[in-house]
């Protein structure tokens, strides 16, 4: 299996570009009673390959909340850089976490369900 050295990547969501297909959810999901774009207008995933190729470890800043989050690799490839002569990688990761682990439990009262498939594609240039 081939190593990979430990690399960050980080990711940014714009909360304001949520779409639910339908205009009266979008609304009221970006206010002040779920993620209240105003105050917090995005969402990160920090994360960094380590070892072998598998897991994406990280951490999911939401809401104004940072908690940890690892995520499965599906898909890997590696080529050599042209420019800079080094390995570049890319990667689609997938994994789930509960948003009322990040004050969002809207909701949970009715019977929705709080776990959040999260869905990301990441690049990491090797340091060396």
């Amino acid at each position: 299996a081939k190593q990979i050295q430990c690399v960050n990547n980080l990711k940014q969501m714009d909360l304001a570009s949520i779409d639910f297909g339908l205009d009266a959810m979008n609304a009221w999901a970006k206010g002040k009673d779920f993620f209240n774009v105003e105050k917090n207008p995005s969402a990160t995933f920090k994360g960094r390959f380590e070892g072998v190729p598998g897991k994406l470890a990280g951490e999911l800043t939401l809401n104004g909340q940072t908690r940890p989050v690892t995520l499965t690799i599906h898909q890997l490839k590696c080529i050599p850089h042209p420019l800079h002569k080094r390995e570049l990688c890319g990667a689609d990761a997938s994994g789930i976490f509960n948003r009322e682990d990040f004050g969002l439990g809207a909701g949970k009262d009715w019977g929705f369900k709080m776990d959040v498939n999260l869905r990301i594609q990441v690049e990491a240039l090797a340091k060396e």
